[in-house]
């Protein structure tokens, strides 16, 4: 497996504990603070995987069961906005 894909999950992760942190102090609550941290995380991934990273490589995300590109006709990182919890802080 190519090491840039793992190099730029490093990053994202990298990225994702300084804005946390220096956000940390606007939190009432731990609950706020992980869903935005996981919200940002799972973002900032899809939104790698859609061609938006630093890399600028697109991936296609398969569906085995029924041999589908799930992010063909649509951006993952745009899609996940209407799932995931964020505390729109």
């Amino acid at each position: 497996m190519d090491n840039k894909f793992f190099k730029s999950i490093q990053s994202i992760q990298k990225d994702i504990i300084n804005v946390m942190l220096i956000k940390s102090d606007k939190y009432n609550n731990v609950q706020e603070m992980l869903e935005d941290t996981t919200y940002e995380t799972i973002y900032a991934l899809l939104a790698m995987l859609d061609g938006f990273g630093p890399d600028k490589i697109k991936y296609e995300i398969k569906n085995t069961q029924n041999n589908t590109i799930e992010n063909e006709s649509t951006t993952l990182h745009d899609k996940c906005e209407e799932f995931l919890l964020f505390s729109e802080k």
